[in-house]
């Protein structure tokens, strides 16, 4: 059994098979190389000003004006990184503080539910308290009124003596 390695083919198996006489047929057998060989065949005795953007004959390398301007972005990028990892800790204490807050906030508004719930207990005894004094007061009038009525009758049955005098000890 041979190797489970994936089988690689080359640009002798998918070069084109034209050569045009005027020598371009060089081009667009480069144009066919896989990576590994447009990699070897790259030559760096050809100036980067030769470099077409839409050239491939160099394959996937970089020329040393694209290297190094990839370099210059990088370092300009790495330069932002001091003030973003001062934003990230100024951000963390930001959240230190916040998260304290909301604690803080938490425990408060739990205190507030504990008082508005005693509040509720002792309005709903008032309020209990309340219904019982009006049937009091009502059955307070009701008394009144029977007394006033009784003492009404009582004094009709009374007899008035006019002139004679109220007795002395």
């Amino acid at each position: 059994m041979g190797s489970l390695a994936p089988i690689i083919r080359h640009t002798a198996s998918a070069a084109p098979k034209e050569l045009s006489p005027s020598g371009k047929g060089a081009d667009r057998r480069a144009q066919w190389k896989c990576l590994q060989c447009k990699k070897v065949s790259f030559s760096p005795s050809r100036p980067s000003s030769e470099a077409t953007p839409g050239d491939n004959s160099g394959g996937e390398s970089a020329t040393l004006d694209v290297i190094l301007k990839e370099i210059r972005e990088m370092k300009k990028l790495v330069t932002t990184v001091p003030t973003l990892i001062e934003d990230i800790k100024s951000i963390k204490v930001e959240l230190i503080h916040l998260k304290e807050s909301c604690e803080y906030n938490s425990s408060s508004l739990k205190s507030f539910q504990d008082q508005v719930s005693s509040l509720e207990r002792g309005v709903s005894q008032i309020e209990k308290i309340q219904n019982s004094l009006a049937v009091a007061n009502k059955e307070i009038a009701n008394l009144k009124s029977v007394i006033e009525t009784k003492e009404q009758w009582s004094r009709l049955s009374n007899v008035e003596i006019k002139g004679h005098p109220p007795k002395t000890q």
